[in-house]
This record gives C-alpha cells, structure tokens and sequence, in this order.
C-alpha cells in the first residue's frame, strides 16, 4: 500500500457503515491532496491492499460493515452499479469498434484489433479520411 493510500485507510477505518460515509472531497482536504479524483484513484489503485472492504455512494465511502443492514444494502446497491458500468463500458468499446472498421481504420486479425500505422483519421476539417483502395493501409 502506498503512503497516500496509508492515510487515506487511516480515515475511512473510522467510518464503517453507509450512515458514517465521507466524502472523498473531505478526505482530499483532510489529507491535503489535489481532489476527489485523486483519493478516488489512489483507493481504485490500492484496492486489493486495504484490509476491508470499500464502497461509495450518495453519501460518500465507507468500509462495507456485514452487520449493519444499511452497509450490506448500500454494498448490493454498489457491486449492481459497478456491473452496470461494465456493461455500458463494453458496450461504448463495441461501438467504438463499429465505428473504426465502418470507415476501414480496424481490422482483425490472428484474435487481435488493429489500426493502420502512421494514418491520420482525421482530415484537417474534422471529416474522416477516406481509406486508400486497392493498396495496403500502412
């Protein structure tokens, strides 16, 4: 665990259960560090290194506690929410995917996804680049 995921631990350990969440903003002051989005990162790095597990909501984190039925509750409610963004994550890969083969910039092949090298995508208006015919795409 990293000394900033170290302190952050230091915090959350005091608050177990959704009724005792905190916000990663007040971890941020707190702690004296860039943001939320930082004390969100460092908890996404250092995940599997805290000793107990961790959950976000509306009110903030908190360590999931299995003998409070709101934390158990709120911790069901979090681990659907993550299955849903994984879904909606593949989901944006698939059209992302869609959208690069339609114009002929990816190609499969051997298991694998490929874009051609060195090939802007873009013209200099914003309109995509027509693929070459009848050459190799390099």
């Amino acid at each position: 665990m990293t000394p900033d995921a170290e302190r952050i631990w230091g915090i959350l350990r005091r608050h177990v259960g959704s009724k005792n969440a905190i916000s990663a903003g007040q971890i941020a002051r707190a702690l004296e560090l860039p943001g939320e989005t930082t004390v969100r990162a460092i908890i996404t790095e250092n995940y599997t290194d805290f000793p107990a597990p961790i959950a976000g909501g509306g009110r903030g984190l908190f360590i999931i506690s299995p003998e409070d039925p709101l934390s158990a509750e709120a911790a069901n409610h979090y681990l659907k929410r993550l299955v849903h963004h994984a879904g909606e994550i593949r989901e944006r890969e698939r059209l992302v995917r869609m959208k690069l083969q339609s114009l002929g910039y990816l190609w499969q092949h051997g298991g694998g996804w490929y874009l051609p090298k060195q090939r802007k995508l873009f013209d200099d208006t914003g309109n995509p680049n027509p693929v070459p015919t009848g050459g190799a795409m390099t």
